[in-house]
């Protein structure tokens, strides 16, 4: 069972683990956009502490045993919503560390953020996944997760535009 802990500014040990993730060739692609068409550019140290600041952000890393695994937020009534409903959390999830991968903890953190979702009273969920992650598009639609809206080239990968598909459950 995994266990969550709440990310601060001044947590800057786990900031420098979630560096590394979120700078990670073989998973960045699906997990930030990059909006032009050159090479990914490196995600700062300082950009994610300053994001951690933000007003209605709620950032976790998931821990098995004491070993970080990944990252789940929550963001209250972002402007990323595509559909501007009331107590809506936008959610992002990122398995960072590589030996975690594929081994099914994404469910449990899933269920982490819908919980959590309804504790602080939101009434809607809504996630964004590229088009060509669709092993995600996959997952999400068997925890209930249905699209709703798509974002034409969104993201450039791999030498080419793609889009950024929205979908949503409700509570």
């Amino acid at each position: 069972m995994l266990e969550f802990k709440q990310v601060t500014t001044v947590d800057v040990q786990i900031i420098e683990i979630m560096t590394d993730w979120y700078n990670d060739e073989s998973i960045r692609h699906f997990i930030r956009p990059n909006l032009k068409e050159a090479p990914y550019e490196e995600y700062p140290l300082k950009m994610i502490q300053e994001s951690l600041g933000e007003k209605n952000r709620y950032c976790y890393i998931a821990y098995e045993g004491k070993t970080p695994l990944g990252e789940v937020t929550i963001l209250v009534d972002h402007p990323y919503l595509a559909r501007k409903v009331p107590k809506t959390s936008w959610i992002s999830i990122m398995i960072g560390n590589p030996t975690h991968r594929g081994k099914g903890f994404g469910v449990e953190m899933m269920k982490f953020l819908e919980e959590k979702s309804r504790e602080m009273g939101m009434v809607r969920i809504e996630l964004g996944v590229f088009d060509f992650n669709v092993n995600a598009v996959k997952f999400y639609q068997r925890l209930g997760y249905t699209p709703f809206h798509e974002f034409e080239n969104f993201t450039y990968w791999n030498g080419k535009w793609h889009k950024d598909m929205r979908m949503e459950k409700y509570l």
